[in-house]
């Protein structure tokens, strides 16, 4: 008998994404991307992001994400009407003009 048995494949499969997996944690602790997650019952950076099936792959999209975060840090937090004063006018707000008159302010 030279056939390939259900058990034999099973341990085949098994050991290819025992592979994968080893190959996605080498890559993403290399490129500095989390391995654990910060939310309980959520996948972590490196499950969610690094899906490829070869390293080069893996090595590709690890690049790409901690190239994002760098610059993300360098950028900061952007709000891009931050410290702009409203253009609003209230000339005409019946309310502004009730509590003016309730303060006795113009």
């Amino acid at each position: 008998m030279t056939g390939v048995s259900d058990s034999d494949t099973s341990i085949e499969s098994q050991l290819a994404a025992a592979q994968l997996e080893t190959m996605r944690t080498r890559v993403a602790a290399r490129h500095g991307i989390r391995l654990d997650s910060t939310e309980p019952g959520k996948p972590s950076d490196a499950e969610m992001f690094l899906t490829g099936a070869d390293e080069e792959t893996l090595t590709l999209q690890a690049q790409r994400l901690a190239a994002r975060a760098r610059e993300q840090l360098v950028r900061g937090n952007i709000a891009p009407k931050e410290g702009n004063s409203p253009s609003v006018t209230y000339s005409n707000d019946p309310m502004r003009e009730f509590v003016a008159e309730l303060f006795d302010r113009d």
